[in-house]
């Protein structure tokens, strides 16, 4: 509750939040805002420890929960699950996504054709490197960069997409915060 009113009330310059519901308007900055906001931060993770039985567990530091807080994605984490889901060898992980077909009216297999084939170069070198080094991980950062354009250039609604199909299905928790500096500089493909 405490986040939801941190994200309906904070104000960055004089614009108010879209609401959570509509995810996807959200800019990076105002996600950014509020993911690192420290209140909602204490917030998320102690409605996580509440989903535990282990009295003892303990939560990692920062959590996402994209089913209550798919707003605080940003787009490149959220076509990282994508291009995980659209593995043909995992067909039950595409099946989730069927009822959002026709909310957007795309042809399923078009659609997974074309993410696999833009995101080709992407999954390629991925699965060459199961340990990347720090230049191929910049190589990595800007493949996802440019194969996120092409599926918004693609898909006109590629981010709704994102934040009502994806979003919800992931989890996303680190033992310590990344900086808005960092984020951002991923988001726009380490550049």
């Amino acid at each position: 509750m405490l986040l939801f009113l941190a994200a309906t009330t904070l104000v960055q310059g004089e614009e108010k939040l879209p609401k959570a519901a509509e995810a996807w308007k959200w800019t990076i900055e105002q996600r950014l805002a509020v993911r690192l906001d420290p209140a909602a931060m204490v917030e998320r993770r102690r409605v996580h420890m509440l989903h535990s039985d282990n009295p003892y567990y303990e939560p990692p530091v920062f959590v996402i929960d994209g089913e209550a807080n798919p707003e605080l994605f940003l787009p490149h984490e959220l076509l990282t699950f994508l291009i995980v889901d659209s593995d043909p060898r995992f067909p039950r992980s595409r099946e989730r996504y069927a009822p959002f077909f026709s909310r957007f009216a795309w042809e399923p297999e078009r659609f997974w054709t074309d993410v696999r084939s833009i995101s080709a170069d992407y999954i390629r070198l991925q699965q060459q490197n199961a340990r990347p080094t720090e230049d191929q991980s910049r190589q990595l950062c800007g493949l996802r960069a440019q194969a996120l354009a092409e599926l918004r250039q693609k898909y006109a609604r590629f981010d709704e997409f994102l934040y009502v199909a994806v979003a919800p299905r992931g989890t996303y928790s680190s033992a310590d915060v990344r900086s808005a500096s960092w984020l951002t500089w991923l988001e726009g493909g380490c550049k």
